[in-house]
């Protein structure tokens, strides 16, 4: 949304001054009020949620922060993404959901790259191929649980 308008809000600004100046984090109704306003500027919005498992709900942040996106107006299509939790399925139960799961095949492809590529680690592997082959089979096998 930001990019195409070219400049922030005022809002924007001005909670971002006053976190900043305070070194503080935004309350979920100041995220909301500056979400909807930025929505209400586009006829059409398309809102990516990445990893939402990753927000904490221990006092009820991730739980508030799914209704603020329910209550979103009719015109934002909202595309959520998060590891398997009872407490998000609860809440998102009645939206379409696509499960997505990577291939041991492609772990092992994007480990064995990565590998490579970190020189650090590469050096190490180059001692001991063993090793390569330990990290790449740990996380191949971690990889099933997300």
């Amino acid at each position: 949304m930001i990019p195409h308008q070219g400049q922030l809000s005022a809002h924007i600004k001005s909670c971002y001054k006053t976190h900043t100046d305070r070194d503080t984090s935004l309350t979920i109704w100041e995220i909301s009020r500056a979400l909807q306003e930025e929505i209400d500027k586009y006829n059409r919005v398309f809102l990516v949620v990445d990893a939402l498992d990753e927000c904490s709900d221990a006092q009820q942040t991730r739980s508030q922060f799914v209704r603020e996106l329910q209550s979103l107006r009719s015109n934002v299509s909202t595309m959520i993404t998060s590891r398997f939790l009872d407490s998000i399925s609860t809440q998102i139960g009645h939206s379409m959901v696509l499960e997505i799961q990577a291939s041991n095949s492609d772990v092992r492809k994007y480990v064995k790259e990565r590998i490579s590529t970190e020189n650090r680690l590469c050096r190490h592997v180059e001692k001991d191929p063993a090793l390569g082959e330990a990290i790449i089979a740990k996380v191949v096998a971690n990889a099933q649980k997300m």
